[in-house]
């Protein structure tokens, strides 16, 4: 149809309704004459007219067809309380007018059925089902039902009037922007979320079925398809031969059906979830995914083919769209999205992090939580705009409507004016440490860990975060420099002196935009007044910035103990925590320990050692150190059910050693909705991805992590390894770069850049690099690689000296026979390979949750054992 533009459909389809239903395939005869695309195209529109448009979404094309009863409306004329205006549309499924209800005084749509309703039952029934469904349903993104009834023998439902333009209508001017997309899909999730927490399914989610009001607000219309999930099943295999078996006529519709509807299996509600992942890549690309020259090629697209991402189409699609659409158009339900909930939170989450997007045309939207959105949000549940519909509507103002949008512009502009200068991010950097004694470097770094902590409960304050102010320990450097360096509006530093008992803090907080000191204070305290000491900086620091604490200001005034020794205890074990090293984490443990030997009530001490156990720094067996993680875990969620902390580290247990992945992402989304800006929950909710080979998820939750702490050494690792399983080798090589100039020393990016060398067949340069790593000690858990790598090399005497080695060592210390079966598995000695698996499944060994994707196992895949392991781990 190459030659046809879409004038030409809207011209000659507007033609076809003008003439009766018996002359119409004639003359689509002539007018197509054999051009089968341009033909579809047209019956198409016909068809989604009569039979799935519901009533507010007719255009108003040429002259308003006739109902075909032998009686009709007319303008004035009063039917029951309502007085007719003027006709708005028709179809399939009867007559829309304009009219006012004389009771209430408001203007309503009324649809009237035709006389013949009554001896069609099945569309009587349609009829009745819409209006019960719909109004059960209270949303204000959802069209709402006034009344169903009766007048005479005719039929009617009164509905909201809505003023705009379908979402259909708006696409045929091209794609949308990323701000105006999301504007627009929050609502319809909401509309989503609210009508299946009902327990209604929709059914028939496309552009169509989505109205625009002139003020952006969305409405969901046509719950005529919906059924009640509760409700008696529907035979869907006959309903789906039925709209299949019509003549390449309904190609809209069937084009937004799930697989399983298109397969006419029964449905859930996350068969919406799949059309409205259609609906969102239209919406971003202008096309559709999946297309075809007949309703059999469509079908077989949507239950066989993978479309493209969507930034391929269009560059301004961030990679988190890309995952989340991936998300809705999985093959595989149980892959989907699971509840509207879930796709709604991700979809706001993405529109706050692109609130900073700048795109032509985009406007700036009210602050979430500001009083004048509030405001607006109040006036338009309440509001409905009654005006003409046109094409290109535009709004309409009663005098009152206008003073109170310019009260709401002023008020705006007064609120904003007022918080100009209001500080939004901070940095608080490592306290220089005065005491002349190591020994108390904990509590120097302790000091501004706990702030940074605390102030990051804040939700209207962006706190730097550890990884990327302590490069400036030990450093005199001027606030305004490190605010410029890390983006932020203001520095805070102090010094700390320590002697006995006796604590002196001073601290100084700096605006850096105009390099002026906003609050100093000195503080002489005891040690034991050490944690009262940390919350009255905390309170202070956000008095001086006049930042608004909502509710009970939770993450400043939330005392995790009492007791000043099992706080600096807890102090020190965090500070050997974050060095990583085994030396470093038994340390860990012992303070931590030590900390709830001193208060058996400290949830966060009991978070820390969960996390400590659960580092695979550790040395510790998988069978030694999980269980105690997990122990952990679970008494800090006994003291504290609100530590995201705690559930994250549970769900890293779940996941790596029990194999619990539903329990895993469970505690890893709670840790998420508990505290959103936790970099590890973010890090390790991709490594949840990872191990299943959802990598643009893993890629997703991995970059969330990276924009929390920017310079995590861990965090940029594993976004490198989220490219490597994925098999993005080029991507991953230049991520580990990254992480490498970080730290040139960092063991896991010294260990899988030469893995990803070697997926490159750069195995020479892979091989020194192992090497290399492994001739400086900086890396023993290169070895494995390295025997690896001399295995798929063809150097086989030094792949079984690495062999010989890894069972050297596995006699000193814990060394996961895992490393053992990569070996073997490149010199190709299947046996042995899968006897070591084995017992890397008996240790619960770490990298055995890698099975499924690490690239190294190719060669075992074909083999009944792998698919037997895979399945024994809850990979498949």
């Amino acid at each position: 149809m190459a030659h046809k533009n879409w004038q030409q459909v809207k011209d000659t389809f507007h033609e076809a309704l003008r003439r009766d239903t018996g002359e119409r395939d004639s003359f689509l005869d002539e007018v197509c004459k054999g051009d089968i695309d341009f033909r579809i195209e047209v019956e198409s529109l016909l068809i989604s007219l009569a039979e799935a448009k519901s009533f507010l979404e007719q255009p108003v094309i040429g002259e308003v067809p006739q109902p075909q009863s032998a009686w009709r409306l007319e303008k004035g004329q009063m039917f029951s309380h309502y007085r007719i205006v003027s006709p708005i549309g028709s179809g399939g499924m009867g007559v829309v007018y304009l009219a006012e209800d004389e009771h209430l005084h408001r203007s309503v749509a009324l649809k009237v059925l035709p006389e013949d309703l009554l001896e069609n039952r099945e569309r009587l029934q349609r009829f009745q089902r819409e209006a019960l469904v719909v109004s059960a349903l209270n949303h204000p993104n959802i069209l709402t039902i006034f009344e169903f009834g009766t007048a005479g023998d005719v039929h009617f439902l009164a509905s909201e009037f809505v003023k705009g333009e379908t979402l259909r209508s708006r696409l045929e001017n091209g794609r949308l922007t990323l701000h105006d997309t999301l504007e627009i899909a929050t609502q319809i999730a909401s509309a989503l979320k609210g009508a299946h927490e009902a327990g209604v399914v929709h059914r028939d989610i496309k552009p169509e079925n989505v109205m625009i009001r002139d003020d952006g607000y969305v409405k969901v219309l046509d719950f005529g398809l919906a059924k009640l999930a509760a409700g008696p099943t529907a035979d869907f295999e006959t309903e789906t031969k039925r709209i299949l078996s019509k003549p390449g006529v309904i190609m809209g519709t069937v084009t937004y059906m799930s697989p399983e509807q298109a397969r006419g299996r029964s449905i859930d509600a996350r068969s919406d979830l799949f059309s409205f992942g259609v609906v969102l890549f239209e919406m971003l690309t202008g096309k559709v995914p999946f297309t075809g020259e007949t309703m059999t090629d469509v079908v077989a697209g949507i239950v066989q083919m993978t479309p493209r991402p969507v930034s391929s189409y269009n560059s301004s699609v961030p990679d988190e769209m890309d995952r989340i659409i991936a998300k809705c158009l999985e093959k595989d339900r149980d892959e989907r999205y699971q509840t509207a909930a879930d796709l709604l939170a991700d979809l706001k989450r993405l529109a706050k992090r692109s609130d900073t997007i700048s795109e032509p045309g985009a406007k700036r939207s009210i602050p979430d939580g500001h009083p004048t959105q509030i405001l607006v949000e109040r006036a338009t549940e309440r509001s409905v705009i009654t005006t003409q519909p046109s094409r290109k509507p535009n709004f309409v103002f009663a005098a009152t409507g206008v003073f109170f949008i310019a009260a709401l512009a002023v008020g705006y502009w007064y609120f904003g004016s007022q918080n100009t200068n209001q500080i939004a991010s901070i940095a608080v950097l490592p306290f220089h440490n005065k005491s002349g004694d190591e020994d108390t470097e904990y509590l120097s770094d302790g000091l501004a860990e706990s702030l940074i902590y605390r102030l990051s409960q804040l939700p209207n304050l962006k706190v730097s975060p550890t990884s990327s102010v302590f490069r400036y320990k030990g450093k005199e450097i001027e606030a305004e420099k490190v605010g410029k360096e890390l983006g932020v509006d203001a520095v805070m530093s102090g010094r700390m002196v320590q002697r006995g008992d006796n604590l002196t803090v001073s601290v100084n907080l700096v605006d850096v935009r105009n390099n002026k000191v906003i609050w100093g204070e000195q503080y002489e305290r005891k040690m034991s007044d050490l944690l009262a000491t940390q919350r009255e900086i905390a309170r202070q620091i956000v008095d001086a910035l006049k930042i608004k604490v909502s509710g009970d200001e939770k993450g400043l005034a939330k005392n995790y103990t009492e007791n000043s020794e099992a706080y600096q205890l807890y102090l020190r074990g965090r500070f050997y925590w974050s060095k990583r090293n085994p030396e470093a984490l038994k340390k860990a443990i012992e303070y931590f320990d030590q900390a709830i030997e001193k208060d058996p009530g400290f949830a966060l001490a009991f978070a820390g050692l969960a996390d400590a156990y659960v580092v695979p720094a550790t040395g510790l067996p998988p069978r030694e150190a999980m269980p105690k993680a997990k122990e952990a875990a679970l008494k800090a969620l006994e003291l504290d059910e609100s530590l995201a902390e705690a559930h994250t580290s549970l769900g890293r247990v779940l996941q790596v050693y029990d194999w619990n992945w539903a329990g895993a992402e469970e505690q890893f989304k709670r840790a998420i909705e508990l505290n959103p800006r936790y970099a590890v929950a973010h890090q390790w909710y991709g490594g949840y991805y990872e191990r299943l080979g959802r990598n643009t998820e893993a890629a997703f939750e991995r970059k969330v992590a990276l924009d929390l702490d920017p310079l995590s050494l861990i965090i940029n690792f594993e976004l490198g390894s989220s490219y490597y399983y994925g098999r993005e080798y080029d991507k991953a090589i230049e991520q580990f770069k990254k992480t490498l100039e970080l730290d040139p020393t960092f063991p896991a990016a010294l260990q899988f850049l030469p893995a990803a060398y070697l997926q490159k067949g750069m195995n020479d340069e892979a091989i020194a690099l192992f090497k290399k790593n492994f001739d400086s000690g900086s890396a023993f858990f290169s070895i494995g690689g390295l025997g690896n790598a001399y295995a798929v090399s063809g150097r086989k005497q030094e792949a079984h000296a690495m062999i010989d080695e890894l069972k050297r060592l596995r006699g000193q210390r814990y060394i996961s026979a895992v490393n053992v079966a990569l070996v073997y598995a490149g010199l190709g000695d299947k046996d042995q390979a899968f006897e070591w698996l084995e017992k890397g499944y008996e240790e619960r060994a770490f990298q055995m949750q890698w099975l499924k994707v690490e690239p190294r196992w190719d060669s075992l895949r074909d083999d009944p054992r792998f698919q037997d392991l895979t399945r024994r781990i809850g990979l498949q």
